[in-house]
C-alpha cells in the first residue's frame, strides 16, 4: 500500500466522529471501493449520510453512491441506478461523471475530485503543487 493511502486514518476519523461526519463516511466509501478489507467498514451505515449530502447537491457523494451500487457494496448491485446517479452528478457539473457516462460500460472506480475546488479526495489532504511546477 502506498504511503498516501492510509485507511487507518479514515477509520480513526469515523470512530471518533461517527456516521454524522460526512468526510469520515466518504473516507470509508473510498476504502470499500478500493477493496481494502477492515472490520470497521460497515458500508450500509455510511449510505444515509452520503444520500443526504447528494440530495443537497454534493456530486462527490453521488459518485460514491453510484460506484457502491455498481459494485453492490452495502446496497443491491444495480448498474441502471449507478448510471442514473452519475447522470445527476454530471448535471451537477462533475466532469468525471460525464466522462464515465461516455463509456460503453462504467470504468473502474477511481477517486473523484473533492467538492472543494482544487482539492483531491485523500487522507491526509495534500497541498496543491506550487505554481510553475
Amino acid at each position: 500500500m502506498s504511503p498516501r493511502r492510509r485507511p487507518g486514518s479514515d477509520f480513526e476519523l469515523y470512530r471518533r466522529c461517527g456516521p454524522a461526519n460526512l468526510y469520515a463516511c466518504k473516507g470509508l466509501a473510498r476504502i470499500a471501493l478500493l477493496g481494502i478489507p477492515h472490520p470497521m467498514n460497515r458500508v450500509p451505515d455510511i449510505i444515509p449520510p452520503l444520500e443526504q449530502a447528494f440530495e443537497a447537491g454534493d456530486a462527490e457523494s453521488g459518485w460514491y453512491l453510484a460506484y457502491l451500487h455498481h459494485k453492490g457494496l452495502g446496497v443491491e448491485q444495480d448498474d441502471a441506478l449507478a448510471r442514473s446517479l452519475l447522470e445527476q452528478c454530471c448535471s451537477l457539473g462533475m466532469k468525471q461523471a460525464c466522462d464515465a457516462l461516455a463509456q460503453p460500460s462504467l470504468p473502474p472506480y477511481s477517486k473523484p475530485v473533492m467538492s472543494v475546488p482544487g482539492w483531491a479526495t485523500a487522507f491526509p489532504l495534500e497541498a496543491p503543487p506550487a505554481a510553475g511546477s
